[in-house]
This record gives C-alpha cells, structure tokens and sequence, in this order.
C-alpha cells in the first residue's frame, strides 16, 4: 500500500514529453555497524549529494545508517520518484558481501551468522536494479562496498574477497563498483572513501559520457591507491552521448542566462513604478519564447502570504497552514499556494504543498501542464535547492508535491522553508513552453513561514 500511495504522487515534471530530461539520485550510508563500524560513507553520501544537487538533479534522496527496513522503504520511494525520469542513479557506501554470486548490500542491524541468513538481514544488489528499472535513458548503480569485510568469518558460504561480478540484466542499465571483482576497497585514510573522491570529482563534468566519466574515476582511484583499488563497470547503453550534467540544461538555466532577459535583480519597469500594496511581496513571471519567432517574456506581479488554520478536507483535523495568494495581472495568471503537514499516517510524507493555477480561457499558453515542485534561493538571481519529495498533476492546472519523511530531509526542507528568501516555482505550459514563476518571501513571507513552524514544532498541526 505504501508503494502504491507513493506512486501516486510520482509524476513528477516533464511527464510523457513533459517528463523528458528529469533526473533523480538516491544515495546511502552506512557507516554505524555495530561490530565494524566505518569511517566515510555518511561523508561519502553528503559528498555525492552535493554533487548530484549541483548537476541539477531534480531529486536528491539522501539516507544515512539504514535498518534493513529503512533501506526497503527507501527503495520503495525512490521506485516511486524514478518512475518515467530519464536518468535514475543510487549511490551506496557501506558493507557488502557475496554468496554463492549474489552481491549482498548489509544495513547497518545486519545479524549474518550463516550464508542462509543473509537473505532476511541484508538487500540484495537487484533490488537497487529494480528501484531504478522505471528510467528510460539510464539506470546508474554506484556500488562503494567493497570493502573488507567483517562479516565473513561469521558467515560460511560468505566470501571474503569483495563482491562477485554481476553483469546488469538490463539495457541502459550501468553497475558500476569500488574495486575489481573478488577484491576489496578501502575505506579511505581520508576525508572520503577514494571511489565516492572520484566520483566526486569527474561524474559530473558537463556534457562528459557518463562511461567516459567512470573510466576517468576508475584512473583517478588506482593513482590514489597505487594500483591496489581498480574500479570497473558492467551493463550496456546505446551509442549516444548519456551525461548525467549538461550545459545550461536545466529551465532556470535557459531562462535566467538569456540574452533577453537581464540578470538584474527584477529588471522592474522604471516608467511607470512599479508600486506594491501594502502587505505584498514580489512576483515575477519569467516565459521562454520561441527561437526566431518570439522573445523571452518578463510579467510582474505580487504575493500575500498568511497563515490560517482550517480543515484540508472533511473529516480531517484542523491544521496550521501557510497560504499564498500569488497574481500575475498582466498575463492574467494567479496561483493559490498552500503548504500543511501531513496528518495521514499511512502516506510517506512529512508536508503537503498545493499549487493550484488559474489562467484566462484565451490564454495563449494554454494551461499549466507540469509544476516539478519549489527550488529556494537566498537571492532572485542565483541558483537554489529544491525541496525533497515527488509531484504530481492532479487534475489539469492542479499539482501536490509530497515532501519526503525521513528526518533528514524533513528537517533539511523546513529549514530551506525557513532560512530562505525566494522560491521558484519552474513551469511547463501546455504548448510546451517553460517558465519561472519567481516569489519574494522576504517580510510578510519570513514572517507567516516563521508562525506556522512555530506552530508545527509545538505540535498545534
């Protein structure tokens, strides 16, 4: 049921054409065993996530120290969340074993006193293929346990000799591990293990085959380690160029580093002044015209902010809401905003966000097909971080973005919520234009966020 609930909120922006080009990661660390605790994989994973983040992903799970069954839910959203997107990769730091040429991923309760047991205690490498079976362009596994393994002396039928090579069932699909088959990885000296360094420093490059990117970390592993680490690659994809970061590939890219558009903060019409009523905030409509047809448009508009406190449906429990009332009069645009916590136990998700958008019958645009969700920023005119979780079109004009629930990422998108002082809202029209909705919360904004936290962290909903 759970899965099934996800899902339902997985489709996330750029669905069918729409969905062309989005890009999700998971990453994982284990580093809290009990008997043979490590060093690096939570920085390996605060590492990769960044570096995800940065390439312009446009969701970014993050986990660290899993029980078996907190890697199972992971899993479960991140199938959810890698439903129809075009990239789909996992990063995992921590133990893994092999038995009988199953590769074996251990969260950190794993009890493993017999190779019979490994089944019930740890993941098994083709779950993490599963997860990621939903993306159409590449499923990219990163495996970073390879490492000596504790675990096998207590383990018969377990070996002591790294994962077994395991060629990727299916196409467009790349496993990339740590170490040579039937050979172990360090853990690192350092701050990081040296395959998540590598991978930190060339997966990402722009416009760089991701092979080719992989083939450079696995050179850039065996020079840190004198030979002793060898990493390599099995799977198969097509003969075209696959990066996991492009050149100015992302809407805010395109939009915001345009020739038509200054990069000055609101660029707001002098003649005559632009004057907001009291109590309002700043909005600004950027839309993407069409090569040699039509240019890049800039809309101004406004924003109230409040906080409320009513029932999101019948029969559910009143709540503390933020609502925002956001208008774009030139373009005849308005969306309704709302951001509560989620009282349905049995759903996977801290907050829910409503966007509903209202547009003109004429309006050449047509109707908003596709809102992937909020990007914060702490300036109008550079880049931000999303907020984790998973979108969907409810109905046309109508979205609901799914905040994740592991603590991690609920206290790093409240604190997003709270710390920051713009939010972009990317856009897709019907006709297949994109655009940024961009939203002052500054002032009133800082203010009505600031009560409703309040509010949830005393436990008033």
């Amino acid at each position: 049921m759970r899965r099934l609930l996800f899902a339902a909120l997985a489709v996330v922006f750029f669905a069918n054409p729409a969905m062309a080009g989005k890009r999700v990661a998971l990453v994982i660390g284990n580093s809290a065993y009990k008997s043979a605790p490590l060093s690096n994989p939570e920085r390996d994973v605060d590492a990769m996530a960044k570096a995800f983040r940065a390439a312009g992903f446009d969701t970014v799970q993050v986990h660290k120290n899993l029980t078996r069954e907190g890697m199972s839910r992971a899993l479960d959203a991140f199938e959810a969340a890698s439903d129809g997107a075009e990239i789909s990769a996992i990063y995992f730091s921590g133990h893994g074993l092999e038995i009988n040429g199953t590769n074996y991923l251990l969260p950190v309760d794993a009890k493993v006193a017999t190779a019979r047991e490994v089944k019930f205690e740890a993941i098994p490498l083709d779950d993490l293929v599963q997860a990621s079976h939903g993306a159409t362009r590449l499923r990219l596994i990163l495996l970073d346990a390879c490492r000596d393994n504790p675990f096998v002396a207590q383990s018969r039928g377990a070996s002591g000799k790294g994962l077994a090579r395991v060629e990727a069932s299916q196409a467009d699909t790349l496993v990339a591990y740590a170490t040579a088959a039937g050979a172990t990885a360090t853990d690192g000296d350092g701050k990081m293990s040296p395959f998540a360094a590598a991978l930190a420093e060339h997966l990402f490059a722009p416009d760089l085959d991701v092979r080719i990117a992989l083939g450079r970390a696995r050179d850039a592993v065996s020079k840190a380690t004198e030979g002793r680490q060898r990493p390599y690659q099995v799977g198969s994809l097509g003969g075209d160029v696959v990066a996991l970061k492009k050149k100015n590939d992302s809407t805010e890219d395109n939009l915001l580093n345009s020739t038509t558009i200054e990069k000055k903060p609101w660029n707001l019409p002098e003649i005559p002044p632009y004057v907001l009523p009291v109590g309002f905030e700043r909005v600004q409509l950027f839309e993407e015209g069409i090569a040699g047809v039509s240019q890049n448009r800039v809309s101004h508009g406004r924003v109230m902010w409040r906080t409320v406190r009513e029932r999101p449906g019948a029969g559910k429990p009143i709540v503390t809401m933020i609502k925002a009332q956001i208008e774009v009069p030139d373009r005849g645009l308005t969306l309704s905003l709302s951001v509560r916590p989620n009282t349905d136990k049995s759903f996977p998700a801290s907050h829910l966000i409503e966007l509903r958008f209202e547009v003109p019958r004429d309006f050449d645009n047509k109707g908003v097909s596709n809102a992937p969700g909020l990007i914060l920023k702490q300036l109008d005119t550079v880049a931000g971080d999303p907020l984790v979780g998973a979108a969907a079109r409810i109905k046309p004009n109508y979205f609901w973005v799914a905040l994740s629930a592991p603590e991690a990422e609920r206290q790093r998108n409240l604190g997003l919520l709270k710390d920051r002082s713009w939010i972009d809202i990317p856009i897709l029209f019907d006709n297949g234009r994109r655009a940024i909705l961009t939203i002052e919360k500054a002032g009133a904004g800082d203010r009505v966020v600031g009560e409703a936290l309040t509010a949830w962290t005393q436990g008033l909903q």
